[in-house]
């Protein structure tokens, strides 16, 4: 029994350390992430006020870029979706970003956001005309200001994404 016990222990420990390696590459954009404290996705999502003029580190999956630039991205836990934009304009994402695993700091705002606006950015993430049609009206968004990503499986931004951005084409996000 006792050695049963010690071969369960020594392979939940292999499972483990398998689960939880660092092999994965971990590419960063912006600022370093100085908080190790994780803030509960849901959480900011549901209680933003609880947050506000804090900086706070969220973990999540990217679900769209923008791909004119790769300034912003959205990012999903669950059900929950949020937009995140870079702070100052400072840094940007690769557009093969979707579907990585996200580590971000920031400050978390509610915005009223025109229905141009909220149009553009659905045409950024490549959206189809018929879900841009929808949007009828300015709203209020929830918006995460990133000083910081750390993407896992990240890329350098490619050539074509650095020459869009050094040519300095202007942009409304």
């Amino acid at each position: 029994m006792i050695k049963k016990l010690f071969i369960i222990l020594f392979l939940s420990l292999l499972l483990i350390n398998v689960t939880y390696s660092d092999d994965t590459k971990v590419t960063k954009y912006g600022d370093p992430i100085k908080y190790k404290k994780i803030t509960p996705f849901k959480d900011l999502v549901k209680n933003p006020g609880k947050y506000k003029n804090k900086e706070v580190v969220i973990e999540g999956f990217v679900n769209a870029v923008c791909q004119t630039k790769g300034c912003w991205m959205e990012l999903k836990n669950g059900k929950d979706k949020l937009r995140v934009e870079f702070k100052d304009y400072a840094f940007f994402v690769p557009y093969d970003s979707k579907g990585k695993k996200v580590r971000v700091q920031g400050k978390i705002e509610r915005r009223e956001v025109k229905e141009e606006t909220l149009k553009h950015w659905l045409e950024e993430a490549g959206e189809p005309k018929f879900k841009i049609d929808k949007i009828k009206g300015n709203q209020k968004v929830l918006i995460f200001t990133a000083s910081g990503v750390e993407m896992e499986g990240g890329s350098e931004l490619s050539p074509e994404q650095i020459q869009k951005i050094q040519s300095g084409t202007s942009h409304e996000h």
